[in-house]
C-alpha cells in the first residue's frame, strides 16, 4: 500500500483486497491479495493479516470502489 503522507487520500494498489472480519472497530482485516506488494501484510495461520495503521479507511474506500463498480456493469 502506498500512503501519501502530505495528503489524507490513502492510493491502493491494484491487488489490494482487504475484508474486514467480525472483529470491533477493524482490529483485524483479512487480506485476500494473492501475492500482497505491501509491508502491511502479516502472515498469519493459512491467511494473511492487513497491519496498516489506516486500514478502517482502506476498507471503507474498498468497499466504496467495488459498490461503484457493481453499478457500472
Amino acid at each position: 500500500m502506498v500512503e501519501n503522507e502530505k495528503s489524507d487520500e490513502i492510493e491502493l494498489p491494484e491487488n489490494c483486497q482487504p475484508k474486514a472480519t467480525s472483529s470491533i472497530d477493524y482490529e483485524i482485516v483479512d487480506c485476500l491479495a494473492e501475492h500482497p506488494a505491501c509491508n502491511f501484510a502479516l502472515h498469519f495461520g493459512y491467511g494473511m493479516l492487513c497491519r496498516h495503521p489506516r486500514r478502517k479507511e482502506i476498507v471503507e474506500k474498498f468497499k466504496a470502489m467495488k459498490n461503484l463498480k457493481g453499478q457500472q456493469e
